[in-house]
């Protein structure tokens, strides 16, 4: 099962906290970039551009804080209750960032009559729920609530496949090219969080090849997350 790595001398541990120090600073400093040519360098840009860009800096903002204190916690930096709290804390904040861009996308699509209702943010808020009700530790063994998390967690994020894939393919030119970007950037976003070693051990540790495997989505989680954040700031940077 799951370990934490205590000593950098393990260069895997070394070469993780690298790459999730740099998808931590990217994620920080395109949330303040966004913010500050929104606050301080404005273009004159329409009210759907500037919730979406404002929406995809706060996402960005709490998972920088949210993969800051889940290092934190697997590194077991501090006493096992602490370490638990921080635990369940990132996790929120993981949650809490996915709502925030996801309520944003729906009621979007529900002013332009794309459909009607509010699906998926209900399904983020059953997440968020079921998360403080159950604990992350709890989620991560094999039960019927682990499976009952999962079906939440797929029917809010498939909003993000679901809309962009649709809109790439109605579109066409600049905007058909943005709805793939954005459609990229999410499933990049998604593996990056689904994926990480802690979540996936579980489903993992009895394959023979379990140590590789680990090690691989060790290295390329935060890997995912960088490219997926890149490429999404590169779907509204235009509108800065």
């Amino acid at each position: 099962m799951f370990e934490t790595y205590r000593s950098l001398s393990d260069p895997f541990a070394a070469l993780d906290i690298t790459l999730w120090i740099i998808c931590i600073s990217v994620s920080l400093i395109v949330a303040i970039y966004t913010i500050y040519k929104l606050k301080y360098d404005p273009k004159e840009i329409n009210d759907l551009q500037y919730k979406n860009a404002t929406t995809w800096a706060l996402t960005f903002l709490f998972l920088a804080l949210a993969n800051t204190l889940n290092l934190i916690w697997r590194y077991n930096l501090s006493d096992d209750d602490f370490g638990l709290t921080i635990d369940n804390l990132s996790v929120f904040l993981v949650n809490l960032a996915l709502f925030i861009k996801i309520f944003q996308t729906e009621y979007t699509i529900n002013k332009y009559e794309f459909y009607k209702g509010y699906y998926f943010t209900f399904a983020t808020i059953g997440l968020m729920i079921f998360t403080v009700i159950m604990t992350p530790q709890a989620l991560r063994q094999v039960s019927p609530f682990q499976s009952i998390y999962l079906i939440l967690l797929i029917a809010g994020g498939s909003i993000f496949p679901l809309i962009f894939l649709s809109l790439a393919i109605k579109l066409k030119g600049k905007e058909r090219q943005m709805a793939l970007r954005m459609l990229n950037g999410g499933m990049f976003l998604a593996v990056g969080l689904l994926f990480q070693p802690h979540n996936i051990d579980v489903f993992i540790i009895e394959y023979e090849y379990y140590e590789l495997i680990y090690n691989l989505f060790l290295i390329l989680c935060p890997i995912f997350l960088s490219l997926a954040i890149i490429i999404i700031l590169s779907s509204y940077i235009n509108n800065l």
